[in-house]
């Protein structure tokens, strides 16, 4: 269930949208209550699904969680507020247009035409360490394929299985 509705909500246009989301109605109609709450909350709700849906949001620029947005403000109060809480409106106004705007859009260039790399943390190396270390064979075994529910472009829908 989860991973079609994942596929609804990152769908690149609101056709593709529309026919994930009539997939998933079909596939999950047992489930009436979790559909009408998604259709009265997030479908039919004004400014709801341009904050749901990938398709309404620019340039590949997707924040996902909570903690991201947390860690971006514990670097704004570090790097740029000094640590002063009590900054009057328009000197955070001033720095959050001029410095750290400047900023954030330098990196973001500099990352998307490969001048650096993406960040990573060190949660995200250790995992990539610990996967480099599984044999392909091993790997292989722990997927298991969905050859009933193919991704909307006809890619077979994988999951791990966990021992």
């Amino acid at each position: 269930m989860r991973p079609l509705l994942n596929e609804v909500r990152r769908a690149r246009s609101p056709k593709l949208q529309k026919t994930l989301w009539t997939r998933f109605k079909q596939l999950y109609s047992s489930s009436s209550s979790l559909i009408n709450y998604i259709q009265k909350n997030w479908f039919n709700k004004e400014g709801r699904l341009e904050k749901w849906a990938f398709f309404h949001r620019e340039d590949e620029q997707v924040v996902t969680t909570n903690n991201w947005i947390e860690s971006w403000h514990a670097r704004l109060k570090a790097d740029h507020l000094d640590g002063d809480r009590n900054l009057r409106v328009d000197r955070l106004v001033f720095l959050l247009q001029d410095r750290v705007d400047r900023e954030f859009r330098f990196a973001y260039l500099k990352t998307k035409r490969g001048f650096q790399p993406i960040p990573r943390w060190k949660e995200d190396e250790e995992r990539k360490r610990k996967a480099d270390k599984v044999s392909f064979d091993e790997a292989q075994r722990k997927i298991n394929y969905n050859k009933d529910q193919p991704c909307h472009d006809g890619r077979l829908r994988v999951w791990l299985v966990h021992p």
